[in-house]
């Protein structure tokens, strides 16, 4: 309908500016791919506290599960650096520090957590480069942990 509402005034204009992410909804409602993409910036974010950025996430509700992170470099806070359990259950996550991980326990630096906790890549994705290190079952562990809708933030400012 709201696609339609819009196609009433071709006659005025050939173009529609539409600010989203890129997987935008409203992208799915169109009957062919004719748009284009003129101005993207990507999402930033950076984990200052990894226990408290982890702890504060929201969760999938139906997830029970526990995964080990092993934050391999910080160049700024020192203190993220180290093993963590993340014990997610009814959509919130424990996090406590640990000596040493597991053995599906993920790898990964400061940078590459950042990227996963906003789910700008996945963690298939970040093994492509490298990024993060693990086993098949920790890294599908991850991605349930982790999973969501891609991250963007339509607004400038």
């Amino acid at each position: 309908a709201l696609l339609g509402f819009f196609a009433g005034y071709g006659m005025l204009s050939r173009q529609l500016l539409l600010r989203g992410g890129p997987a935008h909804p409203l992208l799915l409602l169109l009957e062919q791919q004719h748009f284009e993409c003129t101005r993207y910036e990507y999402s930033m974010n950076r984990v200052v506290d990894v226990a408290a950025a982890l702890a504060a996430r929201g969760y999938n509700p139906q997830l029970a599960c526990e995964l080990e992170l092993a934050v391999t470099a910080d160049p700024v806070f020192g203190d993220n650096v180290g093993c963590f359990r993340v014990a997610v259950r009814d959509g919130r996550a424990e996090v406590t520090r640990v000596r040493e991980p597991c053995a599906d326990a993920l790898s990964l630096d400061v940078r590459a957590l950042a990227s996963l906790y906003g789910g700008f890549f996945s963690p298939a994705q970040l093994a492509l480069t490298d990024a993060v290190g693990g086993t098949a079952r920790g890294l599908d562990l991850a991605a349930l942990v982790f999973s969501g809708p891609t991250a963007a933030m339509p607004d400038m400012f």
